[in-house]
């Protein structure tokens, strides 16, 4: 049996995955907590911008708006509810995030029910074939995205400064903000 053409078809769908686990190393290096409701925040973004596209709205405008949309989500979640777990456990404040993640499934699925959908692109009907398998521009340019964010961030956290405080800041809040490092403090929640 030929692999190849499995192997071809699995690019894009690895390359997505591969955008999700750079966002997830990202956050975990500046937070040090794995964060339960990314997808979350990504998959409302989707939604919007699905509904806008159905209600005929510009492709940019849509991919604008679903940017903003779980841009804004996730800046509320990590300016009003990250800060009052930042000083519990670890398991406590990764446990904290599946409250929003399950708030917004469940908001989603009202919203627009449990039936799958897809956005579509441009580039979905652009292809290249390649070992008599089509591989579209989507999931090429992913593949490219991909690459170019994995090492970009991994240039960031390993030869900059704001990487450096951003893995401090994982390992230990306190001594970060003694040796400079700007956090926002607020008072621990009783009995922490």
């Amino acid at each position: 049996m030929n692999l190849l053409p499995f192997v071809i078809s699995g690019l894009g769908i690895g390359a997505v995955y591969a955008l999700s686990g750079v966002g997830l190393v990202v956050l975990f290096r500046a937070t040090g907590v794995l964060n339960f409701a990314f997808g979350a925040f990504g998959a409302i973004g989707a939604h919007c911008a699905w509904q806008l596209l159905e209600w005929k709205m510009p492709l940019a405008v849509a991919i604008l708006a679903a940017v903003a949309v779980s841009t804004a989500i996730s800046f509320l979640y990590g300016r009003i509810f990250a800060p009052l777990l930042s000083h519990r456990d670890i398991v406590v404040r990764a446990v904290g995030t599946l409250a929003p993640a399950l708030i917004l499934i469940a908001l989603m699925g009202v919203i627009w029910g449990e039936l799958p959908r897809r956005l579509q692109f441009p580039t979905d009907q652009m292809f290249v074939s390649l070992f008599a398998v089509r591989l579209t521009f989507t999931r090429i340019i992913a593949i490219i995205l991909a690459v170019v964010m994995v090492i970009a961030i991994t240039l960031l956290l390993t030869r900059t400064r704001l990487g450096l405080d951003m893995r401090a800041l994982a390992n230990d809040r306190d001594l970060s903000a003694v040796l400079g490092v700007r956090i926002l403090i607020r008072k621990p929640l009783p009995g922490s």
